[in-house]
Order: structure tokens, then C-alpha cells, then sequence
């Protein structure tokens, strides 16, 4: 993705590869807009060793990427 400025307060986005990653930001920033604009988030962790971040009305959620098991001899 490349941005560049083309006027007063417009940008021209051009996406390129697989995703669009423009479209998901868009599509977050209107989930986050719809919920209100919260400013705060709960970590919740489950007994799979599953992690989601949730707003704290509850409307906005994402799945966090599982994490990795460290190497012996990383420090925890």
C-alpha cells in the first residue's frame, strides 16, 4: 500500500498484492466508529490458550493469533 497527498486534507491509497489492506482498515475504523469509539479493552484469555482483545461494551472483538511456544532457553 502507497499513500501520497493530492490536495488539502486527500490522500490518493493505491493497494497492491493480495489484500486490500485499505478496505480493512476502512471497514475497522467503521466498526470502531459504530461502537462508539472506545477507548478501552480487556485482554481475555481461554483455558485453549486462546487470547481476544474485546472492547469494554463488549461490541468490538478481534481473535488474536495464537502464541508461540518458546525455545528452551528463552527467557518467559
Amino acid at each position: 500500500m502507497r499513500a501520497r497527498p493530492v490536495g488539502y486534507q486527500r490522500w490518493e491509497v493505491i493497494v497492491d498484492g493480495p489484500r486490500d489492506i485499505w478496505a480493512e482498515i476502512h471497514d475497522v475504523a467503521e466498526r470502531w466508529r459504530a461502537a462508539g469509539s472506545p477507548d478501552r479493552f480487556r485482554l481475555v484469555f481461554d483455558e485453549d490458550r486462546g487470547q481476544k482483545v474485546v472492547s469494554e461494551c463488549g461490541r468490538l472483538s478481534w481473535q488474536l493469533p495464537a502464541p508461540h511456544p518458546l525455545d528452551e532457553g528463552d527467557i518467559p
